[in-house]
């Protein structure tokens, strides 16, 4: 694919286009706005003016422990969700890139001891395996 400039006979080689899902990258771009903090913004735009839509939202937005079923308790199922159907595409890209037995397997550990040691670097010290390491 090229790209016609001002001049006719010059072109530039454009990038080949990625055969990405958009609607899934919305829908990923949306949870991680519930994710990252929304739903404090929501709780502090409730605490400054109180009325009827902030309070709905900020109850909404509120965990409950074991009283019931609020959108809150949507959010990290969501992620879940996501995560599936993306691997669900790179998978398959892997499959088409990759010799599958050799490389994927070598980089499917290496992805796994990365989240291992990120995982054992986060932790807050309130598991018997954090004081262990």
């Amino acid at each position: 694919m090229s790209v016609v400039t001002s001049r006719p006979s010059e072109t530039v080689a454009s990038p080949p286009a990625t055969r990405r899902l958009m609607s899934l990258d919305a829908l990923r771009g949306f949870d991680m706005f519930w994710i990252i903090g929304a739903g404090s913004a929501m709780d502090g735009l409730n605490q400054t003016t109180a009325t009827g839509i902030t309070k709905v939202l900020a109850t909404q937005l509120d965990h409950v422990e074991w009283e019931g079923f609020r959108f809150y308790d949507l959010i990290f199922p969501l992620f879940v969700f996501i995560v599936g159907v993306s691997m669900v595409f790179s998978l398959g890209r892997a499959i088409e890139q990759f010799t599958w037995r050799t490389t994927s397997s070598a980089f499917d550990a290496w992805r796994g001891a990365l989240l291992a040691g990120m995982s054992g670097l986060s932790s807050t010290g309130t598991s018997p395996l954090a004081s262990a390491i």
